[in-house]
């Protein structure tokens, strides 16, 4: 088989998802299962190449939709956005000064308290602070009461 039907089959599956959105992961699941048991069945024929190039296809196609939405951790931060404030727990990775004053935090969750629940979450937060004096330091652990937005 040719390079270049590699080589295009593997682009078309990267492209495909700019057209349409792929379907859920048990369909794509299911798709290469029957294209690997259908190259079984041809393997020792000249349309082995054929479900081959539909794997490949599949697997830019895969690539690219995980890629460009990657499948949330059951305890992501993004799961507690919304209008209702909570405190949320972190560790402070960086500090930064800006120049508009006040500082830009960028702290890494390490839980949720919501309704006197603490929940164990994972994900980094931007947090601006517009005045005031900052104590907090890389490696402390701070806690604030806000709501979270995306």
């Amino acid at each position: 088989m040719a390079p270049v039907a590699i080589l295009a089959a593997y682009t078309a599956g990267i492209i495909l998802p700019g057209f349409f959105r792929p379907g859920e992961v048990t369909g794509q699941v299911l798709s290469v299962g029957v294209l690997l048991l259908i190259w079984v069945l041809l393997r020792r024929s000249h349309w082995a190449w054929l479900p081959f190039l539909c794997l490949l296809l599949l697997a830019g196609n895969i690539n690219t939709s995980l890629a460009w939405n990657p499948p949330l951790k059951g305890n992501d931060l993004s799961r507690f956005a919304g209008v209702s404030p909570m405190i949320i727990e972190g560790t402070v990775l960086s500090v930064e000064y800006r120049r508009q004053g006040g500082y830009r935090l960028q702290v890494e969750a390490l839980q949720v308290i919501d309704n006197q629940t603490a929940v164990r979450a994972t994900g980094t937060v931007v947090l601006y602070i517009k005045e005031g004096q900052l104590q907090a330091r890389p490696g402390q652990v701070v806690r604030w009461r806000s709501a979270l937005h995306l």
